[in-house]
């Protein structure tokens, strides 16, 4: 890791990230921009590969021999100097006016502890639906994806963080940036969208996988932790949303409710272990 000066920064970007031993990865980022022109956090799991080293006093690097993105995130957290964050992973194009528009959200939305933006796939096209409320309830969380997600520093460091068992490299690998925003609308942290795109990314999401079997042995999981019992019925409903919309075929209903079934399970077998 780099040193660099603990004094406050207005802007930080938290990018997590794998195997890199180069700054390189950083120029497809910035794609017409000076990646050395802002303050960032770099996150690199690294357990077989050669550290990452930074020779930028505002570019820092943490290399990490852990595995997972909810970690990867956590760490981020921990050591961020930024009074507002952005997390980021190493896959995003960012638009030139990206900090500017962030920075010009957090004026706007002067009580929000957390702000979420637009993102849009590499055709030009939005990433997901979006609708017009200026505040998140719990449905909208779901269509987050953490690569929008920002937030000050002082409302999150040290009170909310990820759940380590979701996520990319977890044993639930979906629904990270969810229970991290369930988590700080549980605390009463203010989290708000603002219209506007700052970002570009690949179309694909989880949700884009949903009848694949590790995503339903991971949203069985979740269903569980905000669910209780309820979730073996809600497995079921979602099942059947699947089938009716032409995502599953009704003939392997039974094979992937199991398949839930073995999520949940594994679930309350790991929480118990935490207590």
């Amino acid at each position: 890791m780099n040193p660099m000066e603990t004094s406050a920064i207005d802007f930080e970007i938290l990018i997590s990230t794998v195997s890199q031993t180069s700054l390189d990865f950083l120029n497809p980022m910035f794609k017409g921009q000076d990646f050395r022109a802002y303050n960032l956090l770099i996150v690199n799991q690294n357990s077989n590969s050669a550290d990452l080293v930074s020779e930028y006093k505002n570019i820092r690097v943490f290399n990490s021999s852990e595995k997972g993105l909810a970690k990867s995130r956590n760490t981020a957290i921990k050591n961020a100097l930024g009074t507002v964050c952005l997390f980021a992973d190493d896959d995003v194009v960012y638009e030139k006016d990206f900090k500017q528009i962030i920075m010009s959200a957090y004026k706007t939305h002067t009580d929000s502890d957390i702000i979420t933006f637009k993102m849009k796939d590499f055709n030009d096209n939005d990433f997901s639906p979006y609708s017009n409320q200026k505040t998140h309830n719990k449905k909208s969380l779901a269509t987050v994806n953490s690569v929008v997600i920002s937030f000050k520093k002082q409302a999150i460091q040290n009170q909310i963080s990820f759940d380590t068992l979701f996520g990319l490299g977890a044993e639930f690998p979906t629904a990270d940036e969810y229970i991290f925003l369930r988590n700080a609308m549980d605390k009463a942290k203010v989290i708000s969208f603002y219209p506007e795109v700052i970002l570009k990314h690949s179309c694909f999401s989880s949700g884009q996988a949903a009848e694949k079997d590790c995503i339903l042995y991971a949203r069985a999981a979740l269903f569980y932790k905000y669910n209780g019992f309820l979730a073996y019925f809600k497995l079921l409903k979602h099942l059947i949303m699947l089938v009716n919309r032409g995502q599953l075929n009704i003939l392997l209903l039974g094979k992937k409710y199991k398949v839930g079934l073995k999520g949940i399970f594994k679930f309350k077998k790991l929480t118990l272990k935490r207590r």
